[in-house]
């Protein structure tokens, strides 16, 4: 797929299934074997086990939203860093996430969250 059309896809991503919590877009924008590579280092195996820990982390964080502030496209992989605010949080923080995507839909993920940072 074209960069601009993953980066579109990796925009919706972000605005409706983690800003807006629409999961029922994420049946269409995951890879039923999505793999998701966590700051942690730990890896969340499938599309329903990834949107258990969205459903989550959004219950956990009321008021999330993710920011845009620059994202990047080349072949399969689109990265994006994000401003990360909600109501629960003292101070926003900061992300970097990578998506690689084939035929329209995310496969594998990869995300950091900057912790210790004073603000974003």
């Amino acid at each position: 797929m074209p960069i601009e059309q993953n980066k579109a896809i990796a925009q919706r991503f972000i605005e409706e299934v983690w800003n807006q919590g629409r999961l029922g877009i994420a049946d269409e924008m995951l890879a039923p074997d999505l793999i998701t590579h966590n700051a942690d280092g730990g890896v969340t195996k499938g599309r329903d086990a990834f949107k258990q820990f969205i459903s989550k982390f959004r219950a956990a964080n009321r008021g999330l939203h993710f920011s845009v502030e620059d994202m990047l496209g080349e072949g399969s992989e689109v990265a994006t860093r994000v401003i990360i605010r909600s109501d629960k949080a003292s101070q926003d923080r900061t992300g970097i996430g990578i998506v690689r995507i084939v035929n329209g839909r995310i496969v594998e993920q990869w995300a950091n969250t900057d912790h210790l940072a004073p603000s974003a």
